[in-house]
């Protein structure tokens, strides 16, 4: 197995039908391991840090097994080797398609050859099904090297096995009278308050100010949250989305109270399933419940599109809950050579950080710190 390393984006964007083509055949196959998803991310928050992409290909053929999208950032003096999208991607992992052991091996071994140009290696948000985590774990024993593991994030998802009709009588009494609820509003409020699904032409750059817009007057207003009041976020999710929608895998929703929008929900139509990403409504009419109901239509569709599940992604809300049969779990997992200066990182960074975090001082200081880093 050879290792062919990418270091600049322009090689990075030549590879792009081979990189989603391998992806598509992998097992961990979304949208936040996309070429178009990590380009953006990259083109918005890649300043300061080295691409470390790295190309796996076995002896008889021209297209690669594997693809490590890592990347290496500063942390003070210390180089850390992350995936690149960590901080915005609810979850990611090593593109393989085939001979996993072997592609992870032959990653590792590049990583250990060329170990004197980084620290530490942390991997963030992958799942804990994910078959690649036992080679990593192989690996890092076989080099020596400290492997730390903990858990990160649920992921709620709802498997969808059946008919919307036979979905709704499987629930609950109250469930079903919620649904109802919900179907009397829009009847109610039609003239007033409406729904629009956004299709592929349909996305511009007035379309992001109005969602901007909708989530400075939500509960996100204020707080880290509310992401899209950050020029680079904001320049992230146009990027990304209008290549989603160009694609075909941008499923938008807005909701409408007469002409203003008020409302909408960022999911993903991506490998016959829906993932959901970011939602917002205006709190003047909270009352109304127009959050749900946007939810509701985007889950009803999920079903009459044929779609094998609606993942809610990271984060356990209620809501969620409310919808959702099953759960996966995230982990993150830190790697740590066998010398004095990657254990000094793992205890300036890890260690030293968890203690200044709760030091009163420290949690004053992060509203002013939080502008200058908002990913």
């Amino acid at each position: 197995m050879r290792v062919y390393p990418i270091y600049n984006f322009h090689d990075l964007i030549k590879i792009r039908e081979i990189w989603n083509r391998v992806l598509g055949e992998s097992n961990s196959n979304s949208p936040f391991l996309t070429m178009e998803w990590l380009t953006s991310w990259w083109k918005a928050f890649g300043q300061r840090k080295e691409l470390l992409i790295l190309l796996a290909y076995d002896e008889t053929s021209d297209v690669p097994c594997g693809i490590s999208p890592l990347m290496i950032r500063k942390s003070g003096v210390f180089k850390i080797i992350e995936f690149v999208g960590t901080g915005n991607s609810d979850h990611l992992d090593f593109i393989i398609k085939d001979k996993d052991e072997e592609v992870v091996h032959s990653f590792f071994m590049f990583l250990n050859a060329k170990q004197n140009t980084w620290d530490l290696i942390y991997i963030r948000d992958m799942l804990c099904s994910s078959k690649n985590i036992p080679h990593i774990l192989k690996e890092a024993k076989k080099m020596g090297w400290l492997a730390l593991m903990h858990p990160a994030a649920s992921y709620p998802y709802l498997q969808i096995t059946e008919d919307w009709q036979k979905f709704v009588s499987t629930k609950s009494s109250n469930f079903r009278y919620t649904l109802k609820r919900y179907e009397k509003r829009l009847k109610k409020e039609g003239p007033l308050f409406h729904v629009e699904q956004k299709g592929t032409l349909d996305f511009d750059s007035r379309v992001l100010n109005d969602i901007a817009d909708i989530e400075k007057r939500s509960w996100k207003a204020g707080t880290p949250a509310a992401r899209l009041q950050f020029p680079k976020v904001r320049a992230f999710y146009f990027s990304f989305m209008k290549d989603f929608a160009l694609n075909g895998w941008l499923n938008l929703w807005v909701g409408y109270m007469g002409e203003k929008p008020v409302a909408y929900l960022i999911n993903f139509d991506y490998g016959n399933k829906i993932w959901f990403y970011n939602s917002a409504y205006d709190e003047r009419f909270s009352r109304m419940g127009i959050g749900s109901i946007i939810h509701y239509l985007a889950i009803k569709d999920a079903f009459f599109k044929g779609k094998t599940e609606y993942d809610f992604l990271k984060g356990g809300e209620m809501f969620k809950k409310r919808w959702a049969s099953k759960s996966r779990q995230s982990m993150h997992l830190l790697l740590m050579k066998k010398s004095i200066r990657s254990f000094l990182g793992y205890i300036v960074i890890f260690q030293i950080g968890k203690v200044l975090k709760k030091l009163k001082i420290y949690r004053n200081l992060i509203p002013l710190l939080r502008p200058l880093n908002p990913h």
